[in-house]
């Protein structure tokens, strides 16, 4: 392995390092933000961001509205997820939606904006969905969810 392959490597892994996505929590975890439970309170272009990083269905259900679940369809032409609840700091949104198909699930994501353009800067996902600020938080502190970077 050339020395250019092992410095890619070691770069990796400390990105993929849970210490680097500390600061980005920081905000929601202690600061003032402004909680959102409806799709059309979040930053569009917050939101377009996010549902163009989602494979095959770039659709995202309101909080409570009816969502394929499960992997067995019931109800065809129905969105894959579905938001559970969003949080603005600065010029960052975390938005934490649940996931269905094969094993229903949620994911955290946090996008960041520069100038007029958004990205992803965090984004993990856990078993749960978490439909209130203080148990969002709680489950971070308690380790709920796990970085990934493969699926949104």
């Amino acid at each position: 392995m050339s020395a250019r392959h092992i410095t890619l490597a070691i770069g990796f892994a400390l990105a993929a390092h849970p210490a680097c996505f500390a600061a980005v929590l920081e905000t929601l975890m202690s600061g003032e933000v402004r909680v959102a439970t409806h799709l059309r309170e979040i930053d569009p272009g917050a939101l377009r961001a996010l549902e163009n990083q989602f494979r095959y269905d770039h659709r995202l259900a309101d909080r409570d509205a009816p969502f394929q679940s499960t992997d067995v369809v019931t109800q065809h032409g129905l969105p894959w997820r579905r938001l559970v609840l969003a949080a603005a700091s600065g010029d960052t949104w975390f938005i934490h939606y649940e996931h269905g198909g094969e094993g229903l699930h949620s994911h955290l994501v946090a996008l960041a904006r520069s100038g007029n353009s958004w990205r992803v800067v965090y984004s993990a996902s856990g078993f749960y969905a978490y439909d209130t600020l203080p148990k969002l938080r709680e489950a971070i502190r308690s380790q709920q969810f796990r970085e990934q970077t493969y699926e949104l």
